[in-house]
Order: structure tokens, then C-alpha cells, then sequence
């Protein structure tokens, strides 16, 4: 065989071998993953196909936090232990990184939201405790904002003369330190917001449940505001 010939072999061979994990990535697959009471809230895609999972771990209290690729394996773990907190929503941000709402956390004789920046190997660059003075516990979902920093969304109180449940805006420079609070709802109804979204002109819309007062029927509502 000459040198031409083992040449063609090799590249016969890869090419071979380069079908196969292709196909094997084009595949369906399912995977359980340990450990041992774990769920998951949300999940994230990365812009090379692999997926962030944050939840947590009932059996010992940890906030579950793994990244997979895209054909299911294991790339990292970092099960964080604060306290009983569990992973609630997920953004990418533009450093390569991600964020972690996390919830349940306990500060102050109170149960908080927290927020956790990690870097794109699920290394903890930061976290800090989320306020909400009306209605701890109750922040929902985040985005990522273009001047990096973030958007949320969550639940609060206010008296209008009633109490009423409305939807909370809040948002935070790229170290997790309040700019600003908007507070927004219906009129004799109570709000329970579960999704934030930002629209391309920076515009953030929230989506949820409107229960009016007295009543055991809801409807489905958007609100939309500026950032």
C-alpha cells in the first residue's frame, strides 16, 4: 500500500468516525441524572447546543445546577449549597455567562429570592440577596438586559385602598445593585406573574394570571413597559 493509499484510508476513517457522532448527536436520548431527589425548574440553551439546569435537591437542600451537551452528557456540576435555596429561571448573559434566580433563601428571619452570576464553567463570580419589602420570595423570571445588567419579574402588595397582588419590575446593574422599581397591574384583580420577556426595542412584557376580586375564575394577561 503506498502513501496515497494510506491517506485515503485515514481520511476514510474520520470521515467515517465524524458521520457517527454527528449521528449520534442528531439522535433523541434519555437521561436521568443524579443526585437522588433532584427536579428541575428551568433550562437553558447555549449558543454551541449544550443546556444549563437549575432546580434543586430535596435531599439535602442544595440548588441543583448541571450543564449537559447537546447529546445529553455531562460537561459540569455545581450543586450549591444556600441554605435550602432551589433554582427558579435562567439567562445568558453577554459575558458567555449565566445567571440563577434562585428562591427560599433565608435572610433576616425570612425566606428571599437570590440572584447568582456564574461564569460560562459554572464558577460563582457573585450573588446577592433580592429585596422585595411587600412580598419576599416572590420574584419569578429574569432576561438579561443589552447594558448588562438585568430585568425581573415578581409578585407584590399594595393598597388601592384594598390589597390587591400586582406585577414588580425591577431593575439591576451588572452587579446585582437595584436602578430602579415599577409596580404595575389590574384594577381589582390580583396578579400572579410567571414570565418575563425583552422585546427587541429593550421593551420588557410579563405574562401571567389575573384573578378579579371575589372571584375563583382567572384569565391570562401581558403587560408591557419600557426598560
Amino acid at each position: 500500500m503506498n502513501n496515497r493509499q494510506v491517506l485515503r484510508t485515514i481520511l476514510s476513517g474520520l470521515l467515517i468516525l465524524a458521520a457517527y457522532f454527528q449521528h449520534l448527536h442528531a439522535q433523541g436520548f434519555r437521561r436521568a441524572f443524579n443526585p437522588q431527589g433532584s427536579y428541575c425548574r428551568d433550562l437553558l440553551l447555549q449558543p454551541n447546543g449544550d443546556m444549563i439546569m437549575t432546580g434543586g435537591i430535596r435531599t439535602d437542600g442544595r440548588i441543583f445546577l448541571q450543564r449537559v451537551d447537546a447529546a445529553g452528557y455531562l460537561v459540569w456540576t455545581n450543586h450549591l449549597d444556600r441554605a435550602g435555596a432551589h433554582g427558579r429561571a435562567l439567562c445568558n448573559t453577554s459575558d458567555g455567562g449565566f445567571a440563577v434566580l434562585a428562591e427560599s433563601f433565608p435572610d433576616g428571619g425570612q425566606l428571599k429570592n437570590i440572584l447568582l452570576k456564574f461564569n460560562a464553567a459554572g464558577e460563582l463570580q457573585w450573588e446577592t440577596v433580592l429585596n422585595n419589602p411587600n412580598l419576599n420570595n416572590k420574584f419569578r423570571d429574569l432576561v438579561a438586559t443589552p447594558d448588562g445588567g438585568f430585568a425581573l419579574v415578581g409578585d407584590t402588595r399594595v393598597q388601592t385602598p384594598q390589597v390587591e397582588q400586582e406585577v414588580l419590575f425591577v431593575k439591576l446593574d451588572g452587579s446585582g445593585n437595584p436602578l430602579w422599581t415599577a409596580t404595575l397591574g389590574f384594577a381589582g384583580a390580583n396578579e400572579i406573574v410567571s414570565r418575563l420577556v425583552q422585546l427587541p426595542n429593550g421593551d420588557l412584557v410579563a405574562a401571567g394570571e389575573r384573578r378579579p376580586l371575589g372571584q375563583t375564575e382567572s384569565d391570562y394577561f401581558l403587560i408591557r413597559t419600557n426598560s
